[in-house]
């Protein structure tokens, strides 16, 4: 089973869950505190909207309220 970060075949990044608690490999959608590659837990936005691309990471984009890094990050996070 697939599980934590996943990039499709058009780029788009996912996460999948990681710990085996029963929803091993569910994938994650809105607000989630993950740990990023140096260790620190990172704050990431996931789609929620049922669109097609729910589940997809927010990367350099940005919405009224929040900008986005490349890595999904929102700074100062």
């Amino acid at each position: 089973m697939v599980n934590g970060w996943y990039t499709d075949v058009d780029g788009n990044t996912y996460y999948l869950w990681t710990e085996m608690d029963g929803t091993q490999g569910r994938m994650l959608t809105g607000w989630n505190w993950l740990p990023g590659s140096d260790g620190v837990f990172h704050c990431y936005y996931f789609q929620e909207k049922s669109d097609g691309m729910r589940g997809r990471l927010y990367q350099n984009t940005h919405t009224p309220r929040w900008k986005f890094s490349q890595c999904g990050l929102v700074p100062g996070w």
